[in-house]
C-alpha cells in the first residue's frame, strides 16, 4: 500500500511537472484575462502595444524579454487606480497562505489517513494548500491517539443501522467533494498561469520552463510535502504484527479498504518503532518543505497582476471554501478511524479480563 500511493503520486507529480514545461517560452498569456478587466486590458493591448503583442506571440522569438516588454506596455496604459486596486489584491492574496494555514490539515493527519485511504488522502490534500508541520497535530503518535476513546460517535442513528447503504453514500460524497476541490484548484492555478502574470516568474530567469509554471510547482510542492511526511511516518510506525488483520483471500482487499470510511471499516492497530537517522532525515525534509511550500505560496500570490479586487474575492472564497470542505472530510475519517480502534481495543481489554463487552463492530485489525 506504501509504495502503490507513492507511485500514484509520482506519476501525478510527474504530469504536473511535464505539462507546463513542453515549450521554452510560452505564448498563450495575455489572450484572456479576468472578466472585469478584461474589455479595458484587451483595448490596451491591441490598440497600444500592438508590436509590444507581436513579438510575444511570434513562435519564432525566442527572446524571453518579449513577456516582460508585453507588460509593461500594458501596465503603462492602465489608470493610477487599477495600479492601486492590484496592489491591495497583492496584500489580499499575499495573506491567503496565512489564512487557509488555519484551516489545512497537518502532515501527520494527511499521512495518517494515506494508510488506509491513499487516494481519497491525496485528493483531500492537493485543495489545502497550506500545511503545518506534523508536531503541531495531536495525531503526531498515531499509535496512541488512535487507541484513545472518542467522546462523540461517526455513526449516530441510521448511519449505524443501514450500514451497507451508509457506506456507499458518505464515500461516494466524499470522494465527489474532494474530486470537485482539486478540480477548483487546479482550474484556479490555470487562472493564475494564464489570464494573469506571475511577477516573480519574469523577474526571476527560470531557464527552459515557461512563465506558466509558478502555480503548478505550487501543487507540485503540496504533493511532495505530503510524500516526504508519508515516509517518514511509515519509517516510523508499522502496523502491530500481534493484531495483524487475516489476510484476505480477495485480491482487492486495498481497494475495498480505499472504498470504505474508516469510520465502517477495521481498526488501525500501529506501533512506534526505535528512531533511526533516516527517519530523522525525511522528517527534517518534511518539516523544511512545510516552510518552502509556505514561503513559495506567498511569493507566487502576492506578485499577481492584472487581478482586479472583485475577481480576487471570489478566488479567495473558493479556495477557503475547498479547504474547508476537505478539512471536514478529514476530521471526520481520523475520528472514525481512531473510534473503530479505541472500541476495538477496549473489547480486547474486555476480553483479556474475562469482562463481557458487546460491540457491533468489525473483526480483526489493519
Amino acid at each position: 500500500m506504501t509504495w502503490r500511493y507513492i507511485n500514484v503520486s509520482f506519476i501525478i507529480v510527474t504530469g504536473l511537472f511535464i505539462s507546463p514545461a513542453v515549450q521554452a517560452r510560452t505564448t498563450y498569456q495575455l489572450h484572456h484575462f479576468f472578466n472585469s478587466w478584461e474589455p479595458t486590458l484587451v483595448a490596451a493591448r491591441d490598440n497600444n502595444c500592438s508590436q509590444e503583442w507581436n513579438a510575444y506571440t511570434d513562435p519564432n522569438n525566442e527572446d524571453r524579454m518579449a513577456a516582460y516588454s508585453l507588460v509593461s506596455c500594458i501596465l503603462r496604459n492602465m489608470t493610477e487606480f487599477s495600479k492601486v486596486e492590484m496592489a491591495v489584491v497583492s496584500v489580499v492574496l499575499g495573506l491567503l497562505p496565512s489564512i487557509l494555514m488555519l484551516i489545512g490539515p497537518t502532515t501527520a493527519e494527511i499521512s495518517l489517513l494515506a494508510t488506509r485511504r491513499p487516494l481519497l488522502s491525496l485528493l483531500l490534500a492537493v485543495p489545502m494548500p497550506s500545511v503545518r508541520t506534523a508536531g503541531e497535530s495531536p495525531y503526531q503518535n498515531p499509535a496512541t491517539i488512535l487507541r484513545q476513546p472518542v467522546d462523540i460517535i461517526a455513526r449516530p442513528g441510521i448511519l449505524a443501522k443501514a450500514r451497507i447503504a451508509a457506506k456507499t453514500v458518505i464515500s461516494g460524497c466524499e470522494y465527489l467533494l474532494a474530486g470537485l476541490a482539486v478540480a477548483n484548484m487546479g482550474y484556479q492555478a490555470y487562472q493564475l498561469a494564464y489570464w494573469a502574470i506571475t511577477i516573480s516568474t519574469i523577474a526571476v530567469d527560470s531557464g527552459p520552463i515557461p512563465e506558466t509554471y509558478a502555480p503548478f510547482l505550487w501543487i507540485l510542492l503540496i504533493i511532495a510535502v505530503h510524500l516526504l511526511n508519508f515516509v517518514a511516518m511509515k519509517l516510523r510506525y508499522r502496523k502491530d504484527p500481534e493484531r495483524e488483520r487475516p489476510k484476505s483471500k480477495s485480491h482487492f482487499q486495498w481497494l475495498e479498504d480505499e472504498l470504505t470510511p474508516c469510520a465502517f471499516g477495521n481498526p488501525l492497530w500501529l506501533v512506534q518503532m526505535d528512531n533511526t537517522y533516516l527517519h530523522l532525515l525525511a522528517s527534517y525534509l518534511a518539516n523544511t518543505g512545510v516552510a518552502v511550500l509556505f514561503i513559495y505560496a506567498t511569493i507566487i500570490l502576492s506578485s499577481q497582476i492584472f487581478i482586479s479586487l472583485g475577481d480576487a474575492i471570489p478566488l479567495v472564497a473558493r479556495w477557503i471554501l475547498g479547504a474547508t470542505v476537505c478539512r471536514a472530510i478529514l476530521t471526520y475519517e481520523l475520528h472514525g478511524l481512531r473510534e473503530v480502534t479505541s472500541q476495538a481495543m477496549n473489547n480486547v481489554t474486555g476480553r483479556s479480563t474475562g469482562l463481557s463487552k458487546p460491540s457491533k463492530e468489525p473483526d480483526g485489525s489493519a
